[in-house]
């Protein structure tokens, strides 16, 4: 007796596999002595950034000197640092604790810890991490960094989501960089008509109404 087969499902089929975490900057440290030291005992030789591997089909480090300097001035300006994502599977070696996105953000960390890259300071001086005093250091070290572990137990699967995550999106040209032009959205929201007051007073009621549950 034939069954009929489930109608397929008018939205697409989730693929992702994992969880959401979140890690400090300190903690990515710490991470990193190890890893680094398990890898070298396994004998591994390929790339690898703060000590996750990074896979041969991803591509090279890209960013510039100033390009991660300029993303370290945005983590100590308290700026969302994204996520980052890591595959995790034990019983595939292959992809187990490879890095599938945030490759050249986690690069420009670990630069910037091995002295490599320096952040311009409030007093205009660029200094290097070891330039930084202990109570500079522990600041910068108790941020908060997101990340995904994935569970995807096939490298397609771990391919694949690579490329959704690096290639969904749209690049900005130069020329669409912001620029604040002419008086501004604060002056010329300035120089609106006020409301009337029996107007501002209808909102005001409207708000009461709807934090009580009635609109």
């Amino acid at each position: 007796m034939d069954t009929e087969s489930k109608p397929l499902r008018r939205h697409p089929a989730r693929v992702m596999v994992g969880q959401s975490m979140q890690t400090t900057l300190a903690m990515m440290i710490i991470q990193r002595e190890h890893s680094n030291a398990a890898l070298d005992k396994q004998g591994y030789n390929g790339r690898r950034v703060m000590g996750y591997k990074l896979p041969s089909w991803q591509r090279q480090a890209k960013w510039s000197d100033e390009q991660c300097s300029r993303f370290l001035e945005s983590i100590w300006m308290g700026v969302g640092l994204g996520t980052f994502m890591v595959n995790s599977n034990t019983f595939n070696e292959t992809i187990d604790q490879i890095l599938l996105d945030g490759q050249q953000r986690l690069r420009a960390i670990e630069r910037y810890f091995d002295g490599e890259v320096s952040v311009l300071g409030q007093d205009g001086n660029a200094y290097p991490w070891t330039e930084l005093n202990d109570g500079e250091q522990a600041h910068f070290l108790r941020i908060s960094f997101p990340w995904i572990e994935s569970q995807y137990k096939v490298e397609q699967d771990c391919v694949d989501a690579y490329n959704r995550h690096n290639f969904g999106g749209t690049q900005h040209e130069e020329s669409e960089r912001a620029q604040l032009l002419g008086q501004g959205l604060e002056n010329e929201m300035s120089n609106q008509p006020h409301e009337p007051n029996g107007a501002r007073e209808t909102h005001a009621g409207s708000v009461n109404l709807m934090s009580q549950g009635k609109l």
